[in-house]
């Protein structure tokens, strides 16, 4: 007698590795919605921050392998998010316009 219940296929394996990939997509999107949705909308904006004097902020920057660069950096002018990571002495990479961040 063959018994193929002990040992599943090739296609279950497939079904469950699939399944178990859309778990963790949808897991996931709901965390990224539920962050956004928990950020104040001053922080989210994408306009300028305004300072009344010099002001000392702290970039942070996540990189791929891991690794965390933390850069100080002093403005009192309004300032952009793309204009804090320039003023770091990090390799930042942005478009002609400078409106978006290519790669750090």
């Amino acid at each position: 007698m063959c018994n193929n219940d002990k040992q599943p296929g090739l296609r279950n394996q497939l079904f469950r590795t699939v399944g178990s990939v859309m778990f963790g997509l949808v897991v996931l999107f709901l965390s990224v919605l539920t962050l956004m949705a928990t950020v104040p909308d001053e922080i989210r904006a994408n306009g300028p921050i305004t300072a009344q004097a010099d002001k000392t902020a702290y970039v942070v920057v996540d990189l791929e392998n891991g690794d965390r660069r933390i850069r100080p950096i002093t403005f009192t002018d309004q300032i952009t998010y793309i204009g804090m990571l320039l003023k770091t002495d990090l390799d930042v990479v942005v478009n002609g316009d400078a409106s978006a961040v290519c790669a750090i």
